[in-house]
């Protein structure tokens, strides 16, 4: 019998891993493990600038801390969507799958703006 796939979890932009403990917790109880990372920018790692460089580093060590040999899903949501998708298109075979959601747009023009204002006023609350 194969492993069962050990999902990595990253979160959207302003998030952290926190957003996936329900997943997580359902994945346990059905024996699924699972990792939830903090990409650059965010959560324990928020110091630290977002590149996507730094993000495919994190990735990297979450999979090295799986268990050798074990199939791993990708599960990325928005701004994790779009990291896991160009992780998975430079790391061919490291993942046997990908799950990209909220990510289907190109980050540009008026909308790009309007979030970035939006964010920059919560920011100076």
């Amino acid at each position: 019998m194969t492993q069962p796939p050990a999902v990595v979890f990253v979160h959207g932009l302003r998030t952290s891993h926190a957003i996936w403990s329900d997943q997580q917790r359902l994945l346990m109880e059905l024996g699924y493990p699972s990792i939830a990372i903090d990409l650059p920018g965010h959560g324990v790692r928020r110091q630290r600038a977002f590149t996507l460089a730094g993000a495919r580093a994190v990735l990297d060590d979450a999979l090295a801390s799986l268990t050798p040999g074990r199939p791993v899903l990708l599960a990325g949501l928005s701004l994790g969507g779009y990291t896991v998708l160009d992780y998975a298109a430079r790391r061919p075979g490291a993942a046997v799958g990908v799950l990209a959601c909220a990510c289907s747009s190109d980050p540009a023009g008026k909308p790009l703006r309007a979030f970035r204002n939006l964010t920059s006023g919560i920011d100076r609350l």
